[in-house]
């Protein structure tokens, strides 16, 4: 009689073991959406400057958004 209870008493508890853990899987937040998403505002990212004198300085502005929830950190840039 004493061995039933134990596997009753087991079996009850792993299954509210079993409900606690697919609950806290399920409402748990998702971090996915915290990423910053960096997206170009004229949808290139090319430009032609055409035909220029050597040594003339050149610039040009890409406008871009940062879409995403999290804080976008540009550490390198380079031309081509």
């Amino acid at each position: 009689m004493r061995k039933a209870f134990h596997s009753l008493r087991f079996r009850v508890l792993y299954y509210v073991m079993k409900k606690i853990v697919l609950l806290l899987i399920l409402f748990l937040p998702v971090p996915a959406h915290a990423a910053p998403s960096l997206v170009f505002d004229n949808g290139s990212l090319e430009y032609d400057f055409g035909q220029t004198k050597e040594g003339e300085r050149l610039e040009h502005t890409f406008p871009f958004t940062n879409t995403g929830t999290d804080e976008l950190l540009i550490e390198r840039i380079s031309a081509s």
